[in-house]
């Protein structure tokens, strides 16, 4: 068989299953995958301790909606706008020192002060819960001396031991953002207008013991890269359109580690054959970068 991969034309024989047969393969196998699906959103709701009984309640409820429910905002709705504060203080002149850092605040005051941006982001919020907002969940410390620092990185923590609904939630955002960017190629690659959104991803099979040193090695320079990104967000920031013209751009770096090769689509019968016997690494290319584009 000979066939175009991505074009329009292909030559091949005359095909010995029928067309029925194949959509009944297709729709086999689409069935697979969707159950997987269910089973690994499943075992996540689980270990956030959702439980099955509870799982299956939502799951008739969505069914039944007329539109994907939105309750994941409402909890991460504190946490966005704690970024928007800790970025301001970072980047607004007004609340850096002569160097370029941002200032050790005063905790009260109507201008320039901590007070001052959690007003401007937190209006119907203390001052109190601000304060504890932030230190809780953002690189800032309260003095004794009334008045508060920003020590670091704007990064806010969503995985804060006493809230497992903010964790949930901001797992939810991401695999929003994942679905609607893999969907959307989708659609372009089937005709529809528009461009595909970039989505890349690399991976290579290591020794376990490896991944904790890869993780120490990644670390600061993702972190470089998203905060040069953020800076390209920031340029691009608006606040003169309409509600109805806005959107989110969302670019999200993560690192995963997964423990089966086989669910990534490795063959560990043909792997194992080649294994380095002297540190137990797997041969590989490490230079193979898989394109989902």
């Amino acid at each position: 068989m000979l066939t175009n991969i991505g074009g329009t034309a292909s030559r091949s024989r005359k095909a010995d299953v029928s067309p029925k047969d194949s959509r009944d393969r297709n729709d086999e196998t689409l069935e697979d995958l969707a159950t997987e699906l269910y089973g690994v959103v499943g075992k996540a709701l689980r270990q956030f301790g959702v439980s099955k009984r509870a799982q299956s309640r939502a799951m008739a409820r969505s069914q039944k909606a007329t539109k994907i429910p939105m309750a994941s905002g409402a909890v991460l709705r504190d946490s966005v706008s704690l970024a928007e504060l800790t970025t301001t203080w970072k980047t607004d002149p007004s609340y850096r020192d002569e160097e370029g850092f941002p200032r050790v605040l005063e905790l009260r005051g109507s201008k320039g002060t901590f007070e001052a941006l959690a007003g401007q982001f937190f209006p119907k919020r203390s001052l109190d819960f601000v304060v504890s907002l932030a230190c809780q969940r953002a690189d800032v410390t309260a003095m004794k001396s009334g008045r508060i620092a920003l020590l670091g990185s704007t990064v806010i923590n969503t995985n804060v031991a006493n809230s497992t609904s903010l964790a949930l939630a901001h797992l939810i955002r991401q695999v929003y953002q994942l679905a609607s960017t893999a969907t959307y190629n989708h659609d372009v690659a089937r005709g529809e207008k528009g461009d595909r959104r970039f989505e890349r991803m690399c991976h290579e099979v290591i020794a376990r013991s490896q991944f904790d040193i890869l993780m120490q090695e990644l670390r600061p320079q993702l972190h470089d890269l998203l905060e040069r990104a953020e800076s390209l967000l920031r340029q691009k920031e608006t606040s003169k359109c309409s509600r109805r013209e806005l959107c989110v751009a969302n670019i999200g770096i993560y690192v995963s580690k997964c423990e089966e090769p086989e669910r990534m689509g490795y063959d560990t019968r043909r792997m194992s054959k080649r294994a380095r016997k002297e540190n137990g690494r797997i041969v590989g290319n490490p230079n193979r970068l898989n394109r989902l584009l």
